[in-house]
């Protein structure tokens, strides 16, 4: 473990504050880095962009909620941007002072961040989840958001690149990005899954779905979004056994088990709401598979790397997985599922036959998602992460 200088004046452990616009009970890697923060006997400070769950005490995080007053004005554009402006003056309101180090997650705070680390000459690092000026389809946004709110967002990740002291990414694809568009090196550090944060949910997948063990139930994780279409895995219901059903966990599934119902699939499909993040993997371990639903509909999308595919690994599942350079780099070396296009349900069909048919072939890929679960873990990854830290505060790894 590395050692790092206390605080001025104080014996005290230096601070690292985490900014999040997301509240953290819905933002599993800024959860994953405070939680690494606080392993290495640094104090750790989160300040979230909304409210969120109650945290689990075992975390050991403090957090502090930067709230924007929500705006009822007209205007999509007009709403974007005094959203932006509260949030980032809430921002710096809850942002501590003295913090040794400012860890971003988004660039929507830079301004307040950059503002607070300029007092002391504290360094950010700028983790970047997403390759946010490339995130969805180009011809997806209005004229107001091509070209306003578009530049705006280029200009705010700019200036975070080019101020940052690090800059952090999730995979080798957004990293080759990066460097494309700014000239900067990005360290890799995957979002994997931290079993260390994991607290067992009150209920499980099944029962959410009033299923029993006959029923071969495949988890789709994640909110319903655009790139990630669920209705060739639906129809590929039409082609399957009555006992093939579908969970749908997350935000925004609800319109979607409806027309599930209207196309003759009551009762296969299931929209679950979300569960807190240290839930996930204990809640869809009673599941028979994961759906992987991803698309290239934008750069950021070609090189997904989702939470869900490492929470599925973690949770023992056996996967079918788009043809994506990063999910395939992580899946087919270690033979833990099977490759689907997810806008052809004939295919996802057939691949769920055969696992569904085949019980040797379904338990060989559930020992080898298990063991990819070991081996891709955020233990693994936040060694990096700790040297990172050393680094830029002085401390020697």
């Amino acid at each position: 473990m590395a050692e790092y200088p206390s605080s001025d004046h104080s014996q005290r452990p230096a601070t690292v504050a985490s900014v999040t616009p997301l509240p953290l009970s819905r933002d599993s890697r800024t959860m994953k880095q405070a939680a690494t923060v606080a392993r290495l006997s640094l104090r750790s400070v989160v300040v979230e962009g909304a409210p969120g769950l109650p945290l689990p005490q075992s975390l050991g995080l403090a957090t502090r909620t930067a709230v924007a007053r929500p705006d009822t004005g007209r205007g999509a554009l007009a709403v974007a941007s005094r959203y932006l402006w509260r949030l980032g003056a809430a921002t710096y309101r809850a942002t501590p002072p003295d913090a040794a180090l400012y860890h971003l997650h988004a660039p929507y705070q830079f301004p307040a961040v950059y503002a607070r680390a300029r007092r002391t000459g504290a360094p950010i690092v700028y983790d970047a989840h997403d390759f946010y000026t490339a995130m969805e389809r180009p011809d997806a946004a209005g004229m107001a958001e091509r070209l306003v709110l578009h530049p705006l967002l280029a200009r705010l990740e700019a200036a975070c690149v080019r101020h940052c002291a690090a800059l952090i990414t999730v995979c080798d694809g957004l990293a080759d990005l990066y460097r494309e568009r700014y000239g900067r090196e990005a360290t890799v550090i995957r979002n994997c899954h931290d079993a260390r944060l994991d607290v067992a949910p009150s209920t499980g997948i099944r029962d959410a779905c009033d299923v029993g063990p006959d029923v071969f139930l495949v988890a789709v994780i994640g909110q319903a979004k655009a790139g990630r279409p669920t209705d060739a895995a639906l129809a590929a219901l039409t082609a399957l056994p009555e006992h093939a059903h579908i969970a749908l966990l997350g935000r925004g599934h609800e319109a979607i088990a409806t027309a599930a119902r209207m196309a003759g699939l009551a009762g296969r499909v299931h929209a679950l709401p979300p569960v807190a993040p240290w839930e996930v993997v204990p809640f869809v371990c009673g599941a028979n598979a994961s759906l992987i639903l991803y698309t290239p509909i934008s750069q950021n999308y070609r090189f997904s790397l989702p939470n869900a595919l490492f929470q599925s690994l973690a949770a023992g599942l056996p996967l079918l997985y788009p043809d994506l350079p990063e999910i395939r780099a992580v899946a087919e070396p270690r033979h833990c599922g099977l490759v689907i296009d997810p806008t052809d349900s004939a295919g996802i069909a057939s691949a769920l036959a055969r696992i569904m048919d085949d019980a040797a072939h379904a338990a060989s890929l559930r020992e080898a998602a298990t063991r990819a679960g070991h081996e891709l873990s955020w233990a693994a990854e936040e060694s990096r992460l700790s040297e990172l830290y050393a680094r830029l505060l002085g401390g020697s790894p």
